[in-house]
């Protein structure tokens, strides 16, 4: 049972990270700045989409 509340708590939380981040990224223009420093991908997640994912991680104590 326990595991079960940590594994929501950091869902949670993870959440409440990605869209501080997302507001972030909105607010400062970071797509913007992705695009012009020309960070570009032929396939798979989009660029802004792994800048978030990796900004997220050690708010949810992972490496």
């Amino acid at each position: 049972m326990q595991t079960t509340n940590n594994a929501i708590d950091l869902q949670l939380i993870k959440n409440e990270c990605e869209s501080r981040i997302e507001s972030f990224f909105s607010q400062f223009g970071i797509a913007t700045i992705a695009r012009n420093s020309s960070i570009k991908k032929a396939r798979g997640y989009s660029a802004l989409t792994i800048l978030l994912n990796i900004f997220v991680l050690p708010f949810i104590g992972k490496n």
